[in-house]
């Protein structure tokens, strides 16, 4: 039966009052909540937001604040979508919130310094952040990292204009790990050793790092972008990090200095987001921080703020850059001041209705240059009346970025004249409260946003009055933010050109300024047709009629799945369900595999990934993108060679809703010849935005029969020989072929009919020509020998990788040893490259190793970005070697000596808070459960893992590194030609060198 509009899911007009019609929203717009535009981190990642109550009236208004020794309870306030949440002032004036929550802890302190503080030394703040992980009164140097690494835990710390935060975050593996964790922080914050020798050896990793910042020209637009915009002087990029020659002069005295002016207790915030009991907690901090008094004569120092003088006109500056095939928009305006808090809400609501969902009206007008936005709104000068940022960034072909210019400008000219619609308001609403429950599922997401309410916005309100603040929102009000601050006549553009693009410009106020690549704006994202029903709202009784077999009850702890049920449905559909009581979102997997393997086009599946998303035959894209957005689906597809997956992440009582939408997209699917033209045009934008990656290259020569080896390159080498049949062909292949599982996480049975509901979606309008069953892929080619793959362009640091293909043997504890193995090697900060290669060699900033699977095969990659063409030390091209010799040198250690216990050890704690960190999420969750489908173990892999990763043996560790080190690999690099140059018999020694195509 054809599915008509009759069956369309109720959309609100224009006369229905949205105040009273509000919904929970699904999908994480990145306007929602303003976080730090950009951050410096002391360590890379690894495997790895009316006017405001400032907290002096807040602590007024309570009748009766609790007082015991040491610390004051201010306030017990309502934590949005979580439990209630303690607001405590230690004696010396420094600010503790405390907030109980399910799963991993995160333990973060705030001091309010950032550069945008620093009058003289640009980058001080940044260079004290690094060095306060170097030893303090208890904790020699490095013994910060090996503890808390020891522990499982995760660490690092950043610095922006207006903050330098730290934290620690952990699943509490062990009792009194809180502690232990919360004892290495205060005394790392409060009692820093600054000594000559480490203060001098930090300063090598900070001068990489910003080297690196100076390589990436995405840096140097977001940086000239800010400069223009609010009229800062410096004739360096780094409004952060500063410059190599500024953090070469620091001495002891301006360390010290700058510590004692700013790390007072008056001037930080300690947030604890996790399990933990807020009485007991506090009175552990209390004990710990309360060492340092509050020092009332420092207290009345002026502090110093970067004076904010504002353009009186529109500013544009173009670059040049040789390593992007796109035009790239950076775009910034002066937004609300940090503490007007309703002014700060309406514009991020006015980011969201700009960019915010598909519908969107500048995501709309876009869609005509085959491109996609974001906007968003920070905090960035650290005063509180100062202006916050806005900035909107986006991507053009080259030849069509002024008309995409002027396009954006008539979008932002409409926000001023013509107020939301009541469904326009409607789903910015819902997605804006949305975000918030989002992000509510992390320990570390609650944590910056009261951290952010407090430090950057002045007040704790601003955090924990966000749904009032989203509820009292009024169409006037988001129109009155668009008038006040999208002002065309004093914003700051930057637009980043291809080198070979000729620019010509009839004004005198746009600069031709040559860099070297830029930042993209990505987002990557069977045949018969059926009658899809939307209209699937839950009822409210619960009928036992088809569901009395299913079951929905118990409790997952914080480390297994334990209530995890499977059921095999008559249309061959493998059904996992996780029921998790406490879950705040509900999320579904949905992935259709087939056997029948076939060569196919590189860019095949990335054409189907997007048409899967454009509409279906029964309804257009906006109308599918509307149902979506405004019941808040959180519903996507994509596609690769062998498989459709598609997900949903949404309120659960939506859940029935979204797996019609994810039947109608997969079944309906809308083969035009004008949509698959449209998706090709996206990629070639999306792609050609990709910077260079030497890693590219390396897996384009391990995998050139698979879809490893798809990368942008060859995908946009290839677009235009695939044909609207080509991409047909794959769909039908997989719909017809397929197998069948879907992994569905969130709280099922405490709702009622909702079990019932997503059982009857799961057996009608869909089935599976195979019962589900392990499925073997065809083993890639092997490497014949090593290659070595260069390629040259001006930068000041070579980017290199060197590549290991796996073969997975299906054993779990085989993929056990790989994660440890890949840990000790480079997989943390305590492992053995980062400790060698760049702290104890300094020859880098970044350096790491990762290991990715798919169940099937995978690789190890080893990477570092190291200096070779310093501007204080001219020439280093020797690093390159010192770098690759270093890889050697630990990968045939691991062949051939066994680890240590103790290492081995660290590694599995490591290992496992990586492992768990990804369930924290109803997504998260319903992903893992999923991926066990690709694996011999099923929904029991997650469990299985933890299990066989506590089994592993130093010798299990020697085995494995024997086993797939001890092969060819793909060396690749980027660096100057110089570097080059001069490695050429460095590298030929290492195996067949070629220059990149």
């Amino acid at each position: 039966m054809e599915v008509n509009k009759a069956n369309l899911p109720y959309i609100p007009a224009n006369n229905v009052s949205y105040r009273n019609n509000i919904i929970p929203a699904a999908t994480y717009p990145a306007y929602a909540l303003p976080e730090y535009q950009y951050q410096h981190y002391q360590y890379p990642s690894y495997s790895q937001n009316t006017q405001t109550t400032d907290i002096n009236a807040i602590m007024r208004s309570q009748i009766l604040p609790v007082s015991t020794e040491g610390y004051r309870e201010i306030e017990t306030f309502n934590v949005p979508f979580l439990d209630k949440g303690k607001f405590y002032k230690l004696d010396n004036g420094q600010n503790v919130i405390i907030i109980p929550k399910k799963g991993p802890t995160t333990i973060k302190t705030f001091t309010k310094v950032g550069s945008f503080n620093e009058e003289k030394n640009r980058g001080i703040s940044h260079y004290i952040e690094h060095n306060l992980f170097n030893g303090s009164s208890q904790l020699g140097p490095n013994e910060f990292v090996e503890k808390v690494t020891s522990m499982g835990g995760q660490y690092n710390a950043g610095t922006n204009t207006t903050n330098t935060d730290y934290f620690i975050k952990s699943p509490m593996h062990k009792e009194g790990d809180f502690e232990k964790f919360m004892t290495m922080h205060a005394d790392m914050l409060l009692n820093p050793s600054f000594t000559d020798k480490m203060l001098e050896k930090e300063k090598g990793p900070v001068i990489s790092e910003i080297q690196m910042y100076e390589d990436d020209p995405s840096d140097k637009a977001y940086n000239l972008m800010l400069k223009n915009l609010f009229g800062i002087k410096a004739d360096y990029q780094g409004l952060i990090a500063g410059s190599s020659k500024t953090i070469a002069n620091l001495t002891k005295k301006d360390v010290l200095d700058y510590y004692n002016e700013w790390y007072r207790p008056d001037n930080m915030t300690t947030v604890v987001v996790g399990e933990v009991n807020p009485e007991q907690t506090i009175k552990t901090i209390s004990k710990l921080f309360n060492q340092k008094k509050a020092s009332p004569a420092q207290n009345t120092k002026k502090s110093y703020n970067e004076p904010v003088n504002l353009t009186q006109k529109p500013v544009r500056v173009d670059l040049k850059s040789t390593h992007v095939d796109a035009v790239m928009l950076n775009m910034a305006f002066a937004g609300p001041a940090n503490n007007n808090i309703k002014d700060t809400m309406a514009t991020m609501a006015l980011c969201g209705a700009l960019t915010g969902y598909e519908n969107a009206r500048l995501s709309k007008t876009l869609k005509d240059f085959n491109t996609a936005s974001s906007i968003d709104v920070s905090v960035i000068n650290p005063n509180s009346k100062d202006p916050q940022l806005i900035t909107l960034g986006s991507t053009f072909t080259p030849g069509k970025e002024e008309e995409g210019l002027k396009a954006v400008y008539s979008t932002i000219q409409s926000m001023l004249s013509q107020p939301l619609s009541q469904q326009e308001m409607f789903i910015v609403k819902n997605k804006l409260k949305d975000n918030l429950t989002q992000v509510s599922e992390s320990s570390m997401g609650v944590a910056n946003l009261v951290g952010q309410a407090i430090t950057g916005h002045g007040s704790l309100n601003a955090y924990t009055n966000m749904l009032n603040e989203i509820e009292n929102l009024t169409p006037q009000d988001i129109q009155l933010a668009a008038q006040k601050y999208l002002d065309l006549n004093r914003t700051s553009i930057v637009m980043t050109h291809p080198e070979t693009q000729k620019i010509g410009f009839s004004g005198n106020d746009k600069t031709v300024i040559h860099s070297d690549q830029i930042e993209p704006v990505v987002a990557r994202s069977k045949a018969t047709k059926q009658s899809i029903n939307l209209d699937c709202h839950i009822e409210a009784e619960d009928s036992s009629r088809n569901d009395k077999n299913i079951g929905f009850s118990g409790n997952a702890d914080r480390f297994k799945f334990q209530n995890i049920k499977e059921y095999d449905l008559p249309n061959n559909l493998r059904v996992a369900i996780n029921d998790d009581s406490g879950s705040i979102r509900t999320s579904a997997n949905l992935s259709l595999q087939t056997d029948e393997l076939k060569t196919f086009k590189p860019g095949i599946a990335d054409i189907l990934s997007l048409m899967l998303n454009k509409g279906t035959r029964n309804y257009s894209e906006e109308q599918l993108n509307n149902i979506k957005d405004t019941y808040n689906l959180g519903v996507s597809a994509s596609a690769d060679g062998d498989s459709v997956n598609l997900t949903a992440d949404c309120p659960k009582e939506k859940l029935p809703m979204a797996l019609g939408v994810m039947k109608e997209m997969l079944y309906n699917t809308d083969f035009t010849v004008e949509k698959f033209n449209k998706a090709k045009e996206e990629i070639k934008v999306q792609y050609s935005s990709i910077p260079k990656d030497p890693a590219n290259k390396a897996m384009e020569a391990l995998f050139p029969d698979n879809s490893w080896g798809n990368t942008s390159k060859k995908v946009l080498e290839n677009l235009d020989k695939i044909s609207l049949q080509d991409v047909q062909d794959l769909h039908s292949r997989i719909i017809a072929n397929s197998q069948g599982n879907i992994a569905i996480d969130g709280a099922i049975s405490n709702t009622p009919g909702l079990g019932q509901a997503v059982f009857m979606q799961l057996q009608s309008g869909m089935g599976f020509a195979q019962k589900h069953h392990p499925i073997n892929m065809p083993e890639s080619q092997k490497l014949a020998e090593t290659r070595v793959i260069t390629e040259s362009e001006p930068r000041n640091q070579a980017d290199i990788v060197q590549i290991f293909k796996i073969k997975e043997s299906k054993n779990i504890k085989d993929t056990a040893a790989l994660m440890l193995l890949n840990e000790i090697l480079g997989g943390n900060s305590q492992s053995r490259l980062f400790t060698d290669l760049r702290e104890s060699q300094k020859l880098a900033y970044k350096v790491k190793s990762n290991y990715a699977t798919d169940g099937h095969q995978g690789i190890i990659k080893l990477l570092i970005k190291t200096t070779t063409e310093d501007d204080l030390k001219g020439a280093t091209h020797e690093n390159v070697q010192k770098s690759l010799d270093g890889f050697k040198k630990h990968v045939n250690a691991l062949m051939t000596l066994p680890v240590s216990n103790e290492e081995l050890e660290t590694a599995k704690m490591e290992a496992k808070t990586h492992f768990l960190d990804d369930t924290e999420s109803s997504f998260g969750r319903a992903a893992r459960i999923q991926s066990g489908y690709n694996t011999l173990y099923g929904v029991n892999y997650h469990n299985q893992m933890l299990d066989a990763i506590d089994s592993i043996t130093p010798q299990d560790i020697k085995n494995t590194a024997a086993i797939y080190f001890n092969q060819p690999s793909v060396i690749s690099m980027i660096a100057s030609p110089d570097t080059i140059k001069n490695m050429k018999p460095y590298l030929s020694s290492l195996g067949k060198v070629e220059e990149a195509k």
